[in-house]
This record gives structure tokens, C-alpha cells and sequence, in this order.
């Protein structure tokens, strides 16, 4: 019952919105890999905008409830009531976090993520789930930990061939797009773990056939250094907006930071607000060897930039972008 009533809830949203992909458990089920029938179905946007994204899982939203529970503009979760069923079904969404399209299949009309996905996708989530394993409960962590690898240990077992495309491109691919998330919910990249013998050793004490079979596949992975010093210097001018750009702002009443929407940031305007962030923009493009035209540089600044009445928009993950792209 459960499972017919999450399809048509799926194949509803999907031909309202067809941006709309599945991801998580329930793709896990769909293809056989678990057998439990989960009660929750994760929703994945492709490339649109952050608002775009709100826009259309409120809409998805008022379809089943009138619940007004609000969680963040990144992250957003409903629950749906039927009678016949015993347990409330969830919708949720990591509104941040994208998808591309090459990591998209359909599945019996379903559009789904692909094995490709799901393998990239498992290892980031073993690797986040041991950055919060310092942080959070262990024992649930632990377990979270064990089976994501038992998840994944089952994947490339019925498809040997995804091993062969299992390399470092693919998993930095994924971290691409959960980078948008990341950047406002880490302090400290879990890319690195990769190359930590922490995690090396703590795979080691699990030690399990398939806790080591994962490690045996990361320490044989040929891992680009330039890309993760690359992730580890956009989280540091992160680190520099947070800690010298905005805080200005907060402390000078002419440098007056109003709010944020994500990683899109609402500034009182001013002749020394701007100037101040076009500094920080051109400051950074240097930092990160970004030799352009004059033209091109200034015309980055106005789509970082946009100006609305009383108010600088700053849209920081543009000009990430334009520093993953362009820099070094």
C-alpha cells in the first residue's frame, strides 16, 4: 500500500515539475538494493535558483498539506497523512545541494539518479558522516557510517562495472554539487578525509569485509591534491567573508548587514559598501590567479552584484563559481 501511494505521489509531482528528481532510499529500494520499503521519498532539483527551488516545493507542498511548518530556505521536509496507512509519508528536499542532468535516468517512468550518483553519493555521505561523528551522537553515527558502506558494498557488487568509473573525478563531481550546502553547514571540508590516516584507521576499526573493502578502493583511488587545496581555499575565503567582510558590516552602522537568503547576502548600499565588496572581489580574483579583461572582471562584478533600491545583493556562490572555474 505504502509503496503504491509514494509512486503516484512521485509521478504526481514529477509531471507538475518535471525538474524534480528522486534520490536516496527509495531509489535504493527501487532497485532492489534494500528490501524495506522506506516512508520517506528525497526530492533533488536540477540547476535552478535557490528561490526557484522554494518556489516550487512550497507548491508541491500545498498539494498534500496545509501545514506551515518552515525548516530553511536550504533544507525543507512535509509529512502526508493517509488512513490505510499507518506511518505519515515524507517528502524532503536538500534545497541547497543540485543535480546534473548526466547523473539522471528513467526508471519505469521515475526520473531517478543513476549508480553513478548513488556510488558518488555514498562515499560523500560516508566521508560527512564521519566529519560529524566528532560532533554528534557516535553510536548513531557509527551506524549511519556502516550502513552507507554496506549500501555501497551492495552496488558495486551487482554492478562491477561502476567500479571501473569509481575514481576521484567522480566524487568531485558530487562535491560540486552538494557545495552550495556545504559551505554553509561545515566548517572544515570532508574531502580531506580522504587522504586522513584517522579515517583510514577508523575504517580499519570497524572492520568489516566491506568497511575494508572501501578503504582498499580510497587508498588505490589516484586522488587530485590542486582539487582538494582548491575546495580547502574557497571554505577559507568562506572563512574571510564570514569573519572580516560581513563583520565589518555588522559593526559600522554604514556597514550594515541586513540578512541572507542562502549564500546570497542582503547589504545596506552605500558608496563605501560597494566599494568595499568590489574590493573583495577583485582582491580575491588575484588571490586566485584570475587574469581577465577588464571587461570580463567588471562584468562578473555586476552579476555578483546586484544593486535593489537601499540594498547590495551579494551573491557569494556566483563568485564561488567563478573562482572554482577560473582559479587556481
Amino acid at each position: 500500500m505504502i509503496k503504491t501511494k509514494i509512486l503516484e505521489i512521485i509521478k504526481s509531482i514529477q509531471n507538475k515539475y518535471p525538474n524534480v528528481i528522486i534520490q536516496g532510499s527509495f531509489v535504493f529500494y527501487l532497485k532492489n538494493y534494500i528490501k524495506r520499503v522506506p516512508n520517506d521519498v528525497d526530492l533533488l532539483f536540477t540547476n535552478v535558483s535557490l528561490k526557484s527551488k522554494n518556489y516550487f516545493f512550497q507548491k508541491i507542498k500545498k498539494q498534500y498539506t496545509n501545514s506551515t511548518v518552515f525548516d530553511t530556505e536550504c533544507k525543507s521536509h512535509f509529512k502526508i497523512y493517509y488512513s490505510s496507512i499507518n506511518e505519515p509519508i515524507i517528502i524532503e528536499s536538500i534545497l541547497a545541494k543540485t543535480i546534473k542532468k548526466k547523473y539522471i535516468e528513467n526508471y519505469g517512468g521515475i526520473k531517478i539518479t543513476n549508480n553513478e550518483y548513488l556510488v558518488s553519493s555514498k562515499i560523500c555521505q560516508i566521508l560527512s558522516n564521519y566529519y560529524l561523528y566528532a560532533y554528534l551522537n557516535k553510536k548513531s553515527r557509527l551506524e549511519k557510517i556502516k550502513n552507507a558502506i554496506n549500501d555501497l558494498c551492495y552496488v558495486l557488487k551487482k554492478h562491477k562495472k561502476i567500479l571501473k568509473s569509481l575514481n576521484f573525478a567522480l566524487i568531485y563531481d558530487n562535491i560540486l554539487m552538494n557545495l552550495y550546502y556545504d559551505l554553509l553547514t561545515t566548517k572544515y571540508h570532508y574531502v580531506n578525509y580522504l587522504k586522513d590516516s584517522k579515517f583510514e584507521n577508523f575504517l580499519k576499526q570497524i572492520n568489516s569485509k566491506n568497511s575494508l573493502q572501501i578503504l582498499f578502493i580510497l587508498k588505490n583511488m589516484k586522488i587530485n591534491n590542486k582539487k582538494i587545496e582548491l575546495i580547502n581555499k574557497i571554505f577559507e575565503t568562506r572563512d574571510y567573508f564570514m569573519d572580516k567582510i560581513l563583520y565589518k558590516f555588522q559593526i559600522l552602522q554604514k556597514f550594515r548587514f541586513d540578512n541572507n537568503y542562502g549564500l546570497t547576502f542582503y547589504i545596506k548600499n552605500d558608496l563605501l559598501v560597494s566599494n568595499e565588496l568590489v574590493k573583495f572581489i577583485r582582491m580575491m580574483f588575484k588571490e586566485y590567479e584570475i587574469n581577465f579583461h577588464n571587461s570580463v572582471i567588471a562584468k562578473w562584478i555586476n552579476q555578483i552584484l546586484e544593486y535593489k533600491e537601499n540594498t547590495i545583493a551579494f551573491n557569494f556562490f556566483c563568485l564561488i563559481n567563478i573562482l572554482l572555474k577560473y582559479g587556481k
